[in-house]
C-alpha cells in the first residue's frame, strides 16, 4: 500500500511539474496587478464562478496568468515585436478601459441619522465591529467622503493598494445597519494608463494620433492575448487601435499571431457618434462583426460589416469588435446618441 502511495505521489508531482512554466522575476515584480486583474475579469464574467463572492483573488487563479506572460516575456524566438510589448511599449492590463474592473475603490452611502457616522468621518472607526472588520481585512483606507442634504446621507470613498474582488463586498457592506447602497467603482483616470515610449497610430488621413491607451486581453476559447495599444481623442473613445497577438500552448511556448496582416488592417466606424447606422471601412477582409455594450454583453452580431443598424441601441458608448479572415480581431470603441 505504501509503495502505491508512494508511486503515486510521485506520479502526481511529475504532473504538476510538467502543468506548470516558470514564472520570471521580472513579471513578479510589474506585472502581479496584470495578472490579477485577468483573473478577475474571468471570475467576473461568470456569475457562477466558484470564486464570483470572493473578495480574495486566490493565487491558483492568477498563477496561470504570471506563467503565461513570463513565457511571453522569455521570448526563447527573440522576436522583436514581442520584445516591444514588455520593453518599448510597457503594455498593461486596464481596468477602466475595454472591461470595466472595480479592483481597488470602493463607494457607499450612510444614512445621515446613523448613529456611528460621525465618529467614522473623523477617525476612520465606526465601533460597528462589521465595518471595522472588512476596513481591517482588506486595508481600506477613507480616501474622501461628501454631505449630500438631497438624500440626508454621507457618501464615502475607499481605496485599498491591493486587487480585490469589489463586487463580492457588496452585501458585506449593504448588511451594516446604517448603509444603503454599495459598489466597487473605477476611477476614469486609470484608462489612460500607456506608460511606453511616445508613439502615434497613422490615422485616416496619415495624422499622428499618439498613444494613451493600452490593455492586455485574454481570449479563454482560443487562450489568446493580445496587447493593445488606443490612441485618437481617447476621452471621446479612441479611433485607432493597434495590437500584437499571441496564441499559447500547451508547453509552455507561443505562437505570435501578429503576421496577419488585419492585425495592423485601417479600419474605420463613422460617424462617431452614430444615431441610426454605423458604417465600417476596411482594407482587409471582415468575416464578423459583434457589437458590445459596456458590461461586456453581446448586442448583435452580423456578417455583413458595410452598414450596421445600430438604431435600437440605447444612447451610450458600445464596442464593435470586428473579425478578421484567420481570426484575428480588433476592436473599435463608438458613441450611440
Amino acid at each position: 500500500m505504501k509503495k502505491k502511495l508512494l508511486l503515486l505521489g510521485m506520479l502526481m508531482s511529475i504532473f504538476f511539474a510538467n502543468a506548470q512554466c516558470e514564472t520570471s522575476s521580472f513579471i513578479t515584480t510589474n506585472y502581479i496587478k496584470d495578472a490579477k486583474i485577468l483573473a478577475l475579469r474571468e471570475i467576473l464574467s461568470d456569475p457562477n464562478d466558484v470564486d464570483y463572492d470572493n473578495p480574495e483573488i486566490p493565487q491558483s487563479r492568477y498563477q496561470p496568468y504570471l506563467e503565461d506572460l513570463s513565457v511571453i516575456y522569455s521570448n526563447v524566438q527573440s522576436i522583436a515585436d514581442v520584445d516591444s510589448v514588455f520593453v518599448q511599449f510597457q503594455i498593461h492590463a486596464n481596468p477602466a478601459y475595454t472591461n470595466i474592473t472595480p479592483y481597488n475603490n470602493f463607494k457607499f452611502s450612510v444614512s445621515a441619522d446613523t448613529e456611528w457616522l460621525t465618529n467614522y468621518k473623523n477617525t476612520g472607526v465606526s465601533g460597528v465591529a462589521e465595518l471595522d472588520a472588512l476596513m481591517n481585512t482588506y486595508d481600506f483606507t477613507i480616501d474622501n467622503y461628501q454631505d449630500f442634504s438631497t438624500c440626508s446621507c454621507t457618501w464615502f470613498s475607499l481605496k485599498t493598494d491591493d486587487v480585490i474582488n469589489m463586487t463580492a463586498l457588496e452585501n458585506d457592506f449593504l448588511n451594516i445597519e446604517g448603509i444603503e447602497n454599495a459598489e466597487g467603482y473605477i476611477s476614469f483616470d486609470e484608462a489612460f494608463n500607456y506608460d511606453g515610449v511616445l508613439y502615434s497610430i497613422s490615422g485616416p488621413w496619415n495624422e499622428d494620433n499618439y498613444v494613451e491607451v493600452a490593455d492586455i486581453i485574454y481570449n479563454t476559447d482560443t487562450e489568446t492575448y493580445q496587447f493593445f495599444l488606443y490612441a485618437g481623442d481617447c476621452l471621446s473613445g479612441c479611433q485607432q487601435s493597434k495590437s500584437w497577438d499571441i496564441q499559447m500552448n500547451d508547453n509552455c511556448t507561443f505562437n505570435f499571431l501578429a503576421n496577419d496582416d488585419f492585425a495592423y488592417a485601417t479600419i474605420e466606424c463613422y460617424p462617431n457618434p452614430v444615431k441610426d447606422v454605423l458604417h465600417i471601412s476596411s482594407d482587409k477582409p471582415i468575416e464578423n462583426v459583434r457589437i458590445y455594450n459596456l458590461n461586456g454583453a453581446l448586442l448583435k452580431e452580423s456578417k455583413s460589416f458595410g452598414a450596421i443598424d445600430v438604431s435600437q441601441l440605447a444612447s451610450g458608448v458600445y464596442f464593435v469588435q470586428l473579425t478578421g479572415e484567420t481570426g484575428s480581431t480588433l476592436t473599435k470603441k463608438f458613441i450611440k446618441y
